[in-house]
């Protein structure tokens, strides 16, 4: 703490704020994965993927929202996906129905009382021929007229997931659905036009040229849409709609400039920093929340010179928005940046809550720098950043290398299994083939491709569970048509830890030595699994790149040597999951989830099982009890490598062992921390 207070001193300096802030600069490129070029990408990436998963003719087309789709990937943050239900259009009462929309379930706006301003009310103008019937039931009459209830429609979608037999809880406007992780899922209806509510931010006055008026009109284009709740300042909420801007966001979000969007990042930090602190002092760590951080950044920026954005300044420019904010605390109004008359403090920060903000926020604004070094949530950046060893690493990374890790990883993540649903499996693939001849850059290049051998991988499994159910054809053409899939599994396989994928095959197939020699040949690199977070310390960090700089390896190259993921098994095609944890999956809601070290030697355990060599089945059992103890991997995190273990002893013969690793799987946790 002495050196923290040392360094905090020597900050007042400006020549010594510009050098720290450099250096704070380049951390949170490595730290948080938002260097310009892995931000880009993940911009990039997101539209992609998004095309992919939105067929022309579908009702209902996927936007995907929150941190994640922003490019910051945060600690704990939820998978936000907004569901836009194009069988329905909003309009305004003087506008008319197009000859495109005759069909479809027509709204209109109407005012509604006791809410802020940004939440109407939603009028049937007409029933459209197709739809779900969410809507149906969720109309109330209102003197002669009908209206559809938001939370009645909220009701009636978590009854449509639970119909799929998926898990939901209400969140707001969305309901947390159990597929990967926690997915916050809303249902909207789009308006093509820009809200009038918000008029007013198109014709501001700008001194400063952002947002362009190029990126204006094309918002103005785009319109807005309502997503079913009510403002909860108030008790009648019934009939209320909240207007959401979240595409006009996203698109604000990926206009910022480099260190905007860093700002952006250290306000999201600072905020997760110190919700322990607010939970504990004021009962309520959510009093402040990061849309509030998004409409700070976003009016800090429209209000600045561009030229105030720079790396030099960075600590400053955080230190503008920190004063931003405990001025509107002061106040007790933080303005929607759309709507400024909307005060979204109005619900919570005000009398002895706001009085314990208030003096929250200016203990910590008195720290200076050191407001960088409180939390838990992550590791304190103050503390690696004043951390001489740090600096040095941070001033040596600015020289230019052969490879970019972070990208590495950002470009790994993304070609993880995908869970997209293949609706048209020649459809997607031409898409991913699209993509892959357009690519422009090597990253874009890798992602697109795995996304089409992905594809290729998943038609393969259709196809082979189809030869499996077949029993009309003979034994030749079956095989070859096996063999063939085989061929279609074996690109995705070459990716890491997914060769388990085709070990589990050739397991299948009766080639259990084949399937032992892939076993062994990925153990290695499945010890490396952290967290589903690759390279991340600085000593792997620089492990990966004594490994690979200069050793002219391409992107693909390294992806295949050091790709690792968790092993995800569909409910709807059992056929590649091991009949051992068949009734495991049967138990799922939609995917069974295996760490990929348990999981191979799982399979290594039933490989030497079935060769008859009970030594190294023995050893490689021995080999799985240590995992069960891994900090990354073992089953205080995952309840399958119980499962795992406990079928183990069971083939093994030791039914006690076994009766107590299936015990101790009751007790452990279920979620799989996917990302």
């Amino acid at each position: 703490m002495d050196r923290l207070l040392e360094m905090n001193g020597r900050l007042n300096d400006n020549q010594e704020n510009t050098r720290m802030s450099i250096l704070l600069s380049r951390f949170l490129d490595r730290e948080f994965h938002v260097g310009k070029e892995v931000v880009s990408f993940k911009t990039r990436n997101l539209v992609a993927t998004e095309w992919l998963s939105n067929d022309d003719d579908a009702n209902l087309h996927e936007f995907h929202t929150g941190s994640r789709s922003e490019g910051v990937h945060i600690k704990n943050s939820d998978i936000d996906i907004m569901y836009i239900d194009r069988l329905v259009k909003v309009l305004y009462p003087d506008q008319s129905i197009s000859q495109a929309d005759q069909d479809k379930t027509i709204f209109l706006i109407r005012g509604t009382e006791n809410c802020r301003p940004g939440f109407v009310a939603l009028e049937l103008g007409n029933i459209g021929k197709k739809g779900r019937p969410a809507i149906p039931n969720s109309i109330v009459k209102v003197d002669r007229r009908l209206f559809i209830s938001s939370d009645k429609f909220r009701y009636e979608s978590s009854k449509l997931f639970t119909s799929k037999g998926i898990h939901s809880m209400p969140n707001g406007p969305s309901n947390t659905v159990e597929i990967l992780t926690g997915i916050d899922s809303v249902i909207c209806f789009p308006c093509d036009s820009w809200p009038r509510e918000a008029e007013e931010w198109l014709s501001r006055s700008r001194l400063h040229g952002w947002p362009s008026e190029r990126l204006l009109r094309k918002i103005r284009r785009k319109g807005c849409h309502l997503v079913p709740v009510g403002d909860k300042c108030f008790q009648n909420t019934l009939l209320q709609w909240r207007i959401t801007f979240v595409t006009t966001e996203r698109r604000l979000i990926h206009s910022l400039s480099h260190i905007q969007f860093q700002i952006y990042v250290l306000l999201k930090y600072f905020l997760k920093q110190i919700q322990g602190t607010l939970k504990d002092t004021i009962g309520d760590a959510d009093i402040l929340c990061s849309y509030f951080m998004k409409n700070l950044v976003f009016f800090a920026v429209e209000n600045t010179h561009p030229m105030f954005w720079q790396e030099r300044n960075l600590f400053y420019c955080f230190w503008f928005c920190f004063n931003m904010l405990i001025d509107w605390v002061r106040l007790g109004f933080c303005p929607n940046y759309f709507i400024p008359t909307n005060n979204m403090f109005q619900r919570k920060v005000h009398g002895q809550h706001q009085r314990m903000l208030l003096d929250i926020l200016n203990n910590y604004h008195g720290m200076k720098w050191l407001c960088l070094s409180v939390g838990q949530c992550f590791p304190p950046i103050a503390n690696s950043l004043f951390n001489d060893r740090t600096q040095a690493d941070l001033l040596e990374s600015s020289i230019s290398q052969d490879i970019d890790c972070n990208m590495d990883v950002t470009v790994m993540m993304c070609c993880r299994k995908s869970s997209l649903a293949l609706r048209n499996p020649v459809k997607r693939m031409t898409k991913n083939l699209h993509l892959l001849s357009k690519s422009q850059k090597e990253c874009d290049e890798v992602s697109s491709y795995c996304y089409a051998i992905d594809t290729l991988s998943q038609m393969a499994g259709q196809r082979v569970f189809t030869e499996i159910t077949d029993l009309g054809q003979g034994n030749k053409a079956r095989y070859r048509n096996i063999r063939k899939c085989k061929i279609w599994m074996a690109p995705w396989s070459s990716l890491g830890t997914n060769m388990l994928y085709q070990a589990t095959f050739k397991f299948l197939l009766g080639d259990f030595r084949k399937s032992l020699e892939m076993c062994t040949e990925v153990i290695k690199l499945t010890s490396c699994f952290k967290c589903n977070v690759i390279h991340r310390s600085p000593e792997e960090r620089a492990k990966y790149l004594k490994k690979y700089s200069g050793q002219g390896h391409d992107m693909l190259s390294r992806c295949k040597k050091e790709f690792i993921d968790i092993l995800m098994f569909s409910k709807k095609e059992p056929w590649l999951c091991l009949p051992q944890l068949r009734p495991e999956l049967s138990k799922c809601r939609h995917h069974l989830h295996v760490s990929p070290l348990p999981y191979a030697l799982f399979l290594t355990f039933l490989c030497f099982h079935e060769l008859g060599d009970t030594s190294s089945r023995d050893a490689a059992l021995n080999d799985f009890i240590v995992v069960k103890y891994d900090k990354e991997q073992g089953g205080h995190l995952k309840k399958m490598v119980h499962t795992l273990l406990g079928i183990c002893h069971q083939i093994a013969g030791n039914g006690y062992m076994a009766g107590k690793a299936f015990h101790d799987s009751k007790f452990a946790p279920i979620a799989s921390n996917y990302p």
